[in-house]
Formats: structure tokens, C-alpha cells, sequence
């Protein structure tokens, strides 16, 4: 077994990406896959309709961002996706008015909503301030 870094350059490569990524998450359990990823329904299907929702959020988010750049680590027998990052380059600082706020918009209005709203504004609302450079 050999470990390839190889940039995402299909949307098959990001749908297995993220397949590898929501597996990550829930093993061992990582709570924040459900403030950025929740799974909302309960049928027999709501794991993968999730899944769906967030992949395709995820992929509109990185091809409407120049600076956002991801990569596989792929295990080169069989060939297999076995972890991924995202990279953002920024030649400037992208923060110059502070951080935005960020809306759940992925969770339906009420209280879950502002949960996760204040979540994502907790994780990313300390990068105004220490990352108000040039950075990746």
C-alpha cells in the first residue's frame, strides 16, 4: 500500500471524497458533522439524501471559490480515496471587514438553525482577527 496526494479534478472523485469524509466523522462520532452536515430526516434513505445535500453544498461551495482547493489521498492499491483535504490560498488578506456571519441555511428555520448558525460562527469567527493576512 501507497499513499497518492492528488488534487480532486472530477465530481466523482469529490462524491467519493466525501463519502470518505462523512465515514470519518461518524467514526469515531464528531458532532460537528451535524451542525455542517446534519442528517434531518428518519426514513431509510436519510443518511444518503443528507449526504447528498451536503456533497452538492460542499462542491457549489469550492467551484464558486477561486482560493478553494481540494485533495485526495488515495491508497494506490486498489486506488481507493482514504482522506481528503480542502486548501484555501489566499494572496490577501480576506478578511478585511472582519468575518462574516454565517446563516445555516442547510438546517430548516427555528431552533436548530440558530444553533448551528451560532456553531459555524463560533468555529470560523476567530479568523477575522488572527488571520487577517496573506494565507492558506
Amino acid at each position: 500500500m501507497g499513499l497518492l496526494l492528488q488534487p480532486i479534478t472530477s465530481d466523482d472523485d469529490f462524491k467519493e471524497l466525501i463519502e470518505c469524509e462523512w465515514t470519518a466523522y461518524e467514526t469515531p462520532y464528531n458532532g460537528f458533522k451535524e451542525i455542517y452536515c446534519p442528517t434531518l430526516g428518519t426514513g431509510p434513505n436519510a443518511r444518503e439524501e443528507s449526504m447528498k445535500e451536503c456533497r452538492e453544498r460542499q462542491l457549489a461551495d469550492h467551484k464558486g471559490d477561486a482560493t478553494s482547493h481540494w485533495f485526495k489521498a488515495v491508497d494506490s492499491d486498489p486506488g481507493q480515496i482514504v482522506g481528503g483535504a480542502q486548501w484555501n490560498v489566499y494572496q490577501e488578506n480576506p478578511y478585511v471587514n472582519g468575518m462574516d456571519h454565517i446563516e445555516a441555511t442547510w438546517w430548516p428555520e427555528g431552533e436548530g438553525r440558530r444553533f448551528a448558525s451560532m456553531g459555524m460562527d463560533q468555529w470560523f469567527g476567530p479568523r477575522g482577527k488572527r488571520m487577517n493576512k496573506p494565507h492558506v
